[in-house]
């Protein structure tokens, strides 16, 4: 289920194919609707943008308007990293090069079964630091901004893990679970996503934050 989406009446999958004695992942999507020819996105034979390096591993698949993203890794290396093919070209989102806006080094993995979702251009994805961190962002045309990380806190609540899926982004914003460190607290909330320059003042200061549901404290068993 992490590898299928429907986007416009046509679907786009991850599946695997065999290549010589072994079976090896590759993304599909279909052409002119569901019972359109099959066109094969990106495989194993597919160099990682700006590397000469072929992916090993792809997953997590989502797509929209066209345009697809997904969680890759390089066959010689195992690095993970978000790619994206935006009007027909494979770019990359955020891999272990990639500065971890407002935290401290490089991102150092993302999931490959959940936080990524994309809307028209614009990619969001759960992304996790060198310091232990990990937080919610945006990639908007080459530019990444954070939305949440587990250095903040809601309503006086220091989050401590974050998860969405791939239905959770609209494009102008995205809805999203929170867990709070202690007793078993949780949050759903939903946080705009404004156009590049003012983002800044409303989802970084969380002023924005709308709360949909809370979880009461429980007590531990």
């Amino acid at each position: 289920p992490d590898g299928v989406s429907l986007d416009g009446g046509n679907v786009v999958f991850t599946a695997t194919v065999p290549l010589g004695p072994f079976n090896h992942p590759a993304i599909f999507k279909t052409t002119g609707g569901v019972e359109g020819p099959l066109e094969r996105v990106v495989d194993t034979g597919t160099a990682v943008p700006g590397t000469a390096e072929l992916f090993g591993a792809l997953a997590n698949t989502v797509s929209s308007d066209g345009n697809i993203v997904f969680w890759g890794r390089t066959a010689s290396t195992l690095r993970a990293g978000i790619y994206a093919r935006i009007g027909g070209a494979l770019r990359i989102v955020a891999d272990r090069n990639t500065a971890v806006p407002g935290g401290t080094g490089n991102f150092i993995g993302f999931t490959s079964n959940a936080g990524l979702s994309i809307a028209g251009e614009r990619v969001a994805f759960l992304g996790f630091g060198e310091d232990g961190s990990q937080g919610i962002y945006v990639w908007d045309a080459g530019s990444i901004r954070k939305v949440i990380d587990s250095n903040d806190s809601i309503e006086e609540r220091n989050v401590q893990l974050l998860d969405f899926n791939k239905e959770a982004f609209s494009g102008s914003a995205i809805v999203f679970v929170a867990n709070f460190a202690g007793d078993y607290l949780q949050g759903v909330y939903v946080a705009p996503v404004p156009e590049p320059g003012l983002i800044a003042t409303q989802i970084a200061a969380l002023g924005g934050l709308f709360a949909v549901a809370h979880l009461r404290p429980q007590p531990y068993c």
